[in-house]
């Protein structure tokens, strides 16, 4: 039996699915919202580079308490809980600046066949939250807002004490202008990462744009 396979548009005379349905209630004109593209990169940008900072900075302060005293362990790991777009690049930008050895970098995703790039190059991948946590000193959460409570869930009774949680999820971004500073959240507000962990050692960073476009990064 043959199947006469033809390719079209699924979408066609369904305007509801138009690609562009509603930017006519958001503006007159559509080109004006490009800029949000470049928003959006700097974004991406400050999120990775802060994140290699952040880690760069904390494996520096390792070493020193290493220098101080035989014994602190020296098998410092990282651990990332999702690795979507946005964590495969902040895990790439840590080999390519060499912050970490690969074998130092933990991920936990659903997906870890899609990872054969950064596990030839002896990142450990797996699915086993649990697991990474409980092996990192430092655990970055790189999940949608939607899957955080499942994932904490999961986390929940792994943490140590003295392992640093730092969460790109939700992360607040904050818009200044002279006459007004506007706020928007996607509602998973640092108490909340507290909550649903049960620990209060989280980073989370917050996004500020000035009336100039400039973005700066600021943590609470």
């Amino acid at each position: 039996m043959s199947v006469n396979l033809k390719s079209c548009d699924i979408v066609k005379n369904l305007p509801s699915l138009d690609f562009e349905l509603g930017l006519s209630d958001i503006t007159d004109d559509p080109k004006s919202l490009l800029p949000l593209r470049l928003k959006s990169y700097a974004h991406t940008l400050t999120i990775c580079s802060q994140s290699v900072f952040i880690i760069s900075l904390l494996t520096e302060a390792l070493e020193v308490a290493i220098k101080q005293s035989a014994a602190v362990s020296v098998n410092y790991k990282v651990g990332f809980i999702g690795c979507g777009r946005l964590g495969t690049l902040m895990i790439k930008c840590l080999l390519h600046f060499k912050v970490l050895e690969p074998s130092h970098i933990y991920i936990s995703t659903r997906r870890p066949e899609l990872l054969k790039e950064l596990s030839k190059a002896g990142v450990v991948t797996c699915f086993n939250n649990s697991k990474v946590a409980s092996s990192c000193q430092l655990l970055c959460l790189c999940c949608l807002p939607s899957q955080l409570s499942m994932v904490a869930e999961s986390l929940r009774g792994h943490l140590s004490p003295a392992t640093l949680v730092y969460s790109i999820v939700g992360g607040t971004c904050v818009t200044c202008h002279a006459a007004y500073t506007l706020c928007v959240s996607t509602g998973v507000t640092l108490q909340r990462h507290c909550q649903l962990l049960h620990t209060n050692s989280v980073l989370r960073p917050t996004f500020v744009s000035s009336s100039l476009d400039i973005m700066r990064f600021s943590m609470y």
